[in-house]
C-alpha cells in the first residue's frame, strides 16, 4: 500500500492507490470505506505522543480539525 498522501503518481501498475487499498481493507474487515478513511485521517492527525489516554476516539475525531487541538485535548481528560 502506498504511503499517506494519495496525490503522488503511481509508479507502476501493480501499486494500488490509497483509495483502492482502503476499499479492499474495508471490505475485508467488514467496515465501510468511509469509516476506514475516517479512522485513517484521525490517526494521521494525532501522532501517538499527542493522543490522550482515557479520551475517546470520538473526541479525538471532533478535535482533529481544530487549530489548537493538542491544547484542547488536555482539557478533555
Amino acid at each position: 500500500m502506498r504511503g499517506h498522501g494519495g496525490h503522488q503518481p503511481i509508479e507502476d501498475e501493480d501499486t494500488l492507490s490509497v483509495e483502492a487499498s482502503l476499499r479492499i481493507f474495508a471490505e475485508e474487515i467488514g467496515l465501510s470505506f468511509h469509516t476506514v478513511r475516517t479512522y485513517r485521517w484521525v490517526a494521521a492527525r494525532w501522532p501517538a505522543e499527542q493522543r490522550q489516554e482515557g479520551v475517546s476516539f470520538e473526541v479525538h475525531r471532533i478535535l482533529a480539525s481544530a487549530p489548537d487541538a493538542y491544547e484542547q485535548i488536555k482539557d478533555r481528560r
